[in-house]
Formats: structure tokens, sequence, C-alpha cells
């Protein structure tokens, strides 16, 4: 199970961790069994049909990369250690009703020169909820990276 490496790194949930890595469940039941974990509760009482703005995967996924993909997620222990030997410019993008902003922050500081952008009413799903939002985000982190090249 994921483990903070530091304080400020808020844990995975143990129920989410359970449900990504349930080997017992189908590829297609995993989707959709993480589906709720990347959107709040009322942006799906507002779009009932969610499916239609989040690809699902067509193509197949042999069973040795979703064992060696689950066998990472489920011993994952951070990396807060190695992100300040991050030397690009990174755009760290957070929902408001998602990971704590504390923990963008302290991506942050950790990383030189990189932007923090919160996206209101947003969740772990925020590129699908907000593609508008999203996108002028990083085209705007582009942009100005570009510029200063």
């Amino acid at each position: 199970m994921h483990q903070a490496v530091e304080a400020s790194a808020t844990p995975t949930s143990p129920k989410i961790v359970q449900t990504v890595t349930n080997a017992s469940m189908s590829y297609q039941q995993r989707i959709e069994k993480n589906i709720p974990f990347l959107f709040p509760t009322k942006w799906f009482r507002v779009n009932p049909d969610y499916l239609n703005y989040v690809p699902i995967p067509k193509e197949s996924v042999s069973a040795q990369t979703v064992r060696q993909q689950l066998e990472a997620v489920a011993n994952w222990t951070g990396s807060c250690n190695a992100i300040s030997n991050i030397t690009q410019p990174t755009l760290v993008i957070v929902g408001t009703d998602d990971a704590p902003l504390q923990d963008a922050l302290m991506l942050a500081r950790r990383i030189p020169g990189s932007w923090v952008v919160q996206i209101r009413d947003a969740e772990h799903g925020l590129m699908y909820q907000y593609p508008s939002d999203f996108n002028r985000a990083v085209i705007t982190f582009l942009e100005d990276n570009h510029e200063h090249k």
C-alpha cells in the first residue's frame, strides 16, 4: 500500500488502492469501479452521460502488463525524494475537490520554476470535466516556457 514519504504528502486512500489493484475484477469492471474516484459526486448528477467524456480504451492489454501495473500501484512508496531531481519546467494541475492543495504546493516547492494551477470543482479526472480550462492552463504554461527559452 502507498505510504507517504513526506509528512505533508497525503497517502492514497486504501479503498482506491484496493479497487485499482483488485486482480479478480475484469479490466472493464476495474474501469467502472474507478470512475467514481475521478469525479465529484455532484458532477455525476449533472453529467449522467459521463462515459461520453471519458475515453474507455478499446485496445487489449496483456495480462503481464496489467499484473505489472497492479504491482507498481500496490508497491509504490512515493517519490517525494526524487522530485527535486526534475529540472524541466513543470505544470502541476489539481482540482479543488481532488488531492489537498498542500500536496500540489509541496510538489511545486521541490521543482524549481514549476507552476501550480487549481481548477475549481474538479477532481482527478479534471481534464475530462473541464477540458477547456485544462487546455488553457497547459497552453499558457507551454507558451510561457517557450518564450523564455
